[in-house]
């Protein structure tokens, strides 16, 4: 697939971020175009890892859906993203852009600009969710590649029930933003991810 994404490949995805499911016919009729066009926009969606289509329908990744084989690596540190803890970001100019985690994602919000959709996933359910939806459990006692450890939820009670047996801090994006920002300055300052 080409590293630039259609108008409406954007929208098929802002569409399932508001709903995670859809049917073909649905999406013909709310992008208004024709079958061909949608069938070859959620084609080149579908080999990039960002949709899953079963006959008519088609959704967000979810538990189960595998990423293309073989698997991407992080934009940030080049290790080999992990399904559970994958941070994907579409840019209008770069394209997909692939972290092993929430820690490399974020840092990779902050250096390429404009961002127009990033998705992570929920480490309990490993479900796809908004990145800006998102609640971080920030330095918890469970190791990830990178220091301090960031993990995703979906659910405000997952993310404080997983922090009263692991520890940590819950934060929003734009607070963990600051954090990192505080925190680490730039990015290869104190990131213990052995690739950086």
């Amino acid at each position: 697939m080409d590293d630039t994404f259609t108008e409406n490949q954007h929208k098929i995805v802002e569409l399932l971020r508001r709903r995670p499911e859809l049917t073909v016919p649905e999406l013909i009729e709310q992008l208004e175009v024709p079958v061909r066009s949608v069938q070859r926009d959620l084609k080149g969606l579908v080999s990039a890892g960002l949709v899953v289509r079963s006959h008519d329908r088609v959704a967000l990744p979810s538990f189960g859906a595998r990423l293309p084989r073989p698997a991407p690596t992080c934009a940030m540190c080049g290790c080999v993203v992990p399904e559970r803890s994958s941070f994907t970001i579409i840019n209008r100019y770069a394209g997909i852009i692939w972290a092993c985690c929430a820690h490399c994602g974020l840092h990779l919000l902050d250096r390429d600009p404009p961002v127009d959709i990033a998705f992570t996933r929920d480490f309990i359910q490993e479900r796809t969710v908004d990145a800006r939806d998102a609640i971080y459990l920030v330095a918890s006692r469970v190791p990830t590649c990178c220091a301090p450890s960031i993990i995703s939820f979906a659910n405000v009670n997952d993310a404080r029930g997983f922090q009263l047996g692991f520890g940590g801090t819950l934060m929003s994006l734009i607070e963990l933003q600051a954090y990192l920002q505080q925190k680490l300055g730039t990015y290869s300052q104190d990131c213990a991810c052995e690739n950086c």
